[in-house]
């Protein structure tokens, strides 16, 4: 639909040009029509009427002025404006070296056993040590794992570290001639700004370019099948596909300011088609999590010992639950902080230092923000009684 201004449908009519003879001529008109953007020239011609004779005046002797000379105006300085399309290009070209693509060969299952399964993502070149850094669900399971670099050339890739939590993971090969990317400050986001996304769509489309806008900032998305949100994301609307996994999501500066992670395709419990929403890691946590990967091969976490599903609709009326938020103990490690703080299967912890359990703020994003050795506070609902347990988190034994 075209959206007109008012009156763009009237008749309009321009005069642009008038020329008289007063001695015998005709009198020639030049109208130009407009109407819904349509253009008609049209010439009309005027038969003048008899000039009226007039007496003759005595000549006289008069005075001619010099005509003023106009004042000239200063031009008026017109502000360059970027070529965005030429800014774009730019960006890719700068940074088509930098992206890789990921092919995890999977283990084996009883099911497909002897068929070879792959997963595809992408990857960015962090230094010319071979160092990548990619999703941590891009390698999760795997018995190998392949980097195809930009040029063609396939080569081994080594997990070095992996942070289920936030999603990330680095990898090391060998090669020559690697080009790291530029990472810059995701703290510096604003919604509407132009980004870029670069990656290998579907897993055969390598080095696909897409672009689009920060959508919005801080966002959470519990990845399916999950008992935590991937937290503080970058929205967007450059389209993500299967693949892009792992890729980087760059400003018009060329600088990586996320790692695409994750898209939605349908709402949560609806047939609805969702277009348009898609996930990437801010730089600043990629920044923060991958030299701890690099340096130790993960993260230290907080470990509390006690397996949890969170309460939904679902897990209350399958239990009989009497409450309708919160996470339900399914299991205690043995010789655990939740095993020494009397924590036990069936407990259903409601808060923890008072900060409320529920599904937008899950129990282990709640737990994951304390350090190893504090000590909290778990309110726990019991049978429909309330108690309040203190739990000292260590770190993982298994870690």
């Amino acid at each position: 639909m075209v959206n007109q201004r008012p009156g763009a449908g009237l008749l309009k009519v321009i005069l642009v040009g008038l020329l008289a003879g007063l001695i015998g001529g005709m009198l020639g008109v030049v109208a130009v029509l407009r109407f819904a953007n349509t253009q008609i020239v049209q010439t009309v011609l005027v038969q003048p009427a008899t000039p009226t004779p007039r007496p003759t005046a005595t000549p006289t002797m008069q005075r001619v002025l010099p005509s003023p000379t106009p004042t000239a105006l200063p031009s008026p300085t017109a502000t360059p404006v970027p070529d965005i399309d030429e800014l774009t290009v730019k960006v890719v070209e700068a940074n088509q070296r930098s992206v890789v693509t990921v092919v995890n060969l999977l283990e084996s299952s009883a099911e497909h056993e002897g068929v070879e399964t792959k997963a595809l993502g992408s990857g960015i070149v962090l230094d010319r040590e071979g160092h990548i850094v990619t999703n941590e669900h891009v390698v999760r399971g795997a018995s190998s794992l392949r980097v195809i670099l930009p040029s063609g050339v396939e080569t081994v890739g080594r997990s070095i570290g992996v942070d289920e939590l936030t999603d990330l993971a680095v990898l090391k090969i060998d090669g020559d001639d690697l080009k790291p990317a530029k990472f810059g400050d995701s703290s510096a986001l604003r919604p509407g700004q132009r980004v870029i996304a670069i990656g290998s769509a579907l897993g055969g489309f390598r080095n696909t370019v897409t672009v689009g806008v920060v959508s919005g900032l801080g966002r959470q998305v519990i990845p399916e099948g999950k008992e935590y949100a991937l937290e503080n994301l970058i929205q967007t609307d450059a389209a993500i596909n299967h693949g892009n996994s792992g890729g980087p999501l760059l400003n018009i500066r060329g600088e990586v300011i996320g790692v695409n992670t994750i898209l939605i395709r349908r709402e949560r419990d609806s047939e609805e088609i969702v277009q348009g929403i898609s996930f990437a890691i801010p730089s600043n946590t990629v920044q923060e999590i991958v030299p701890q990967l690099i340096a130790n091969g993960r993260v230290p976490r907080p470990y509390l010992g006690a397996e949890t599903h969170l309460v939904t609709p679902e897990v209350k009326a399958t239990y009989a639950l009497s409450v309708d938020h919160g996470a339900r103990v399914e299991e205690v490690t043995a010789g655990s902080p939740a095993e020494a703080a009397g924590l036990r299967r069936g407990d259903v912890i409601l808060a923890v230092n008072g900060e409320m359990i529920n599904e937008d703020n899950p129990f282990i994003n709640v737990l994951m923000r304390h350090h190893i050795g504090d000590s909290i506070e778990l309110l726990i609902n019991r049978v429909g009684e309330e108690l309040t347990l203190t739990v000292t988190l260590t770190s993982n034994p298994e870690s």
